[in-house]
């Protein structure tokens, strides 16, 4: 691989009320060696895949869903989590939740937060701080 991507929720087309909770994967490769194009050049080959994360439980626990939301953050963290947070839906207005994808099994986590945490929001950023193992949200 060269690279990754993912996309998780936004719109649909059709306008500002219709949310989506789907996650899609953009993988990016280059073609192996020796390789060529009709064109005569090593090609760089791109695709969308849309991931499918099953509704099951482990042990009977349900496992969470992600609501369909948008304007809102998702933060790739330590390379394998992918951080969820707040956002908007028509339905419900700004959403202040945090739900986390483990990217290597598939499997929406949420994790319990202190007492004191920001009130819903949408188009804010979030930024990870390597460095002091934070996450730093500013603004919506």
């Amino acid at each position: 691989y060269v690279g990754r991507a993912l996309r998780f929720g936004g719109f649909r087309s059709g306008g500002y009320c219709n949310e989506t909770n789907e996650l899609w994967l953009l993988s990016i490769k280059h073609p192996k060696e020796g390789c060529v194009g009709p064109n005569g050049y090593s090609e760089t080959i791109a695709y969308w895949e849309k991931i499918e994360i099953e509704r099951s439980g482990i042990c009977g626990n349900t496992l969470p869903m992600a609501t369909p939301r948008a304007y809102h953050t998702a933060t790739l963290v330590r390379e394998k989590y992918l951080v969820v947070i707040g956002g908007t839906s028509s339905r419900d207005g700004s959403i202040m939740d945090e739900i986390v994808l483990d990217t290597h099994d598939w499997i929406w986590m949420h994790f319990p937060i202190g007492r004191s945490k920001p009130s819903g929001r949408h188009g804010h950023s979030v930024v990870w701080d390597e460095k002091r193992s934070r996450m730093v949200l500013f603004g919506g």
